[in-house]
């Protein structure tokens, strides 16, 4: 939501004060005090320059709000889930606040029968495409919590970054199945980073 509003100022800067574009950065303090006081070189104020104004407050409060609440999220998490949190951090590569956001997704994990059920809720179970004979590849499903997929992702990422033990297995796995030049784009991504 805050990129969507740091994205609808830019598109209403270009039209009300394309110079400033120019200038800098659009994301400091600075500049969004700034704004709302100068949001045109003209001095006719119009329709666009209200909205502007709106748009650059309405972005000050969510940016306040968010760090609110990720503190909020991680004490709440610290005092409900400790020991979940403690087990997911010991895993190099995971750190607090993206364990706080895993658990915060999938809330109390005793309430899953199954790992299946946790593995369909964040909608990575897979799918075969099949009719008759012909077999297609299969993919994840992608039915489930888009929010929840995206940070067992950089979860994913971050520990074969950091964990040389999952690293290696991860090459093992793709190395017996994976063209070459597939693996050495999977290696160049991880160099990368890591």
């Amino acid at each position: 939501m805050i990129v969507a509003h740091r994205v609808e100022i830019k598109r209403l800067l270009q039209s009300t004060f394309p110079e400033l574009e120019r200038i800098g950065n659009l994301a400091p303090r600075v500049m969004q005090d700034f704004i709302p006081e100068f949001p045109s070189a003209r001095l006719v104020k119009t329709a666009k320059e209200l909205i502007l104004r709106g748009k650059v407050r309405t972005l000050q409060h969510l940016q306040e709000r968010h760090g609110e609440l990720t503190k909020i999220l991680t004490e709440y998490c610290k005092s409900s889930m400790l020991e979940d949190s403690e087990i997911m951090t010991s895993i190099d590569g995971v750190n607090r606040r993206t364990a706080t956001t895993f658990l915060a997704e999938i809330g109390c994990i005793g309430s899953y029968a199954s790992h299946k059920k946790l593995i369909a809720l964040a909608g990575i179970d897979p799918t075969v495409y099949q009719s008759g004979k012909f077999e297609g590849k299969s993919r994840i499903s992608k039915r489930g919590n888009q929010h929840l997929r995206r940070v067992i992702w950089l979860m994913t990422v971050c520990v074969i970054q950091h964990n040389n033990t999952f690293r290696t297995c991860l090459m093992k796995k793709i190395g017996a199945r994976a063209s070459r030049s597939r693996r050495q784009y999977l290696q160049r991504c991880i160099n990368s980073y890591g």
